[in-house]
């Protein structure tokens, strides 16, 4: 999908990573599924990931 920005921020906690990723509401599902995906890869590496997406309005 063409035409838009995503932000990610990222914060290692003690056990967990934290992504947080802000994009354009029309972007929200697309985004959500990558971040998914990036958390089982992450998973598969020995690290405990937690996101969250928000789309703006």
């Amino acid at each position: 999908m063409a035409g838009g920005r995503v932000h990610l921020t990222l914060q290692r906690g003690e056990r967990r990573l934290h992504i947080v990723a802000l994009c354009p509401k029309r972007l929200e599902a697309t985004v959500g599924r990558a971040l998914a995906q990036a958390r089982f890869a992450l998973a598969h590496r020995g690290i405990s990931a937690e996101t969250l997406v928000k789309g703006d309005a």
